[in-house]
């Protein structure tokens, strides 16, 4: 699978084109083949060609390209730079802690999360707007409110995203919203 893929893409390029739509073109590959290819995409871009790609494998977009667009239901519902797009879902961070439940409500009450939720031991927050520019202040304040009610933080890290959350959110928001 991983050849006939190389292979397309080199009878795509007999012809010098100056843009390439290629769909799912790492499908099949090994894991340095991919490598290979986002090489080789990059030194098609460095070339001055323009690429299209349509991939399901979000990861390897968001390592391969520039700028997305994400489609849902045949329209394109949010587009442009990828650090842009994956930035407007918002800063999280993920907490690990001695009392997730009481956590979570001092989070809420003093304005650093707009939203928490629990799991064992642990919590993911959605930084406050006012926070998102300066996740590291966040860090700070989290652990300020904790510790000053006797809230035992063993670990506080911020979540930069993915694309591939990001997709989810807005597929799943879109999907909320139609039903």
């Amino acid at each position: 699978m991983g050849m006939r893929q190389r292979l397309g893409v080199a009878a795509c390029l007999l012809g010098d084109p100056e843009l390439l739509i290629l769909d799912e073109p790492m499908n099949g590959l090994d894991p340095a083949g991919m490598v290979e290819f986002r090489r080789l995409v990059r030194s098609f871009v460095a070339e001055g060609r323009t690429v299209v790609l349509s991939s399901h494998l979000l990861d390897e977009v968001e390592r391969t390209c520039d700028a997305v667009a994400v489609v849902d239901q045949g329209r394109v519902v949010v587009q442009g730079p990828i650090a842009e797009v994956i930035g407007a879902g918002g800063e999280s961070v993920s907490i690990e802690c001695d009392d997730t439940a009481r956590a979570r409500q001092l989070l809420l009450v003093h304005g650093v999360a707009r939203e928490a939720s629990v799991s064992p031991g642990k919590i993911t927050a959605r930084l406050h707007q006012q926070f998102q520019a300066r996740p590291r202040d966040a860090v700070g304040e989290i652990n300020r409110v904790f510790v000053e009610n006797g809230i035992t933080v063993y670990q506080i890290a911020v979540d930069r995203g993915s694309l591939e959350q990001r997709f989810l959110d807005i597929t799943s928001t879109l999907g909320r919203a139609a039903s």
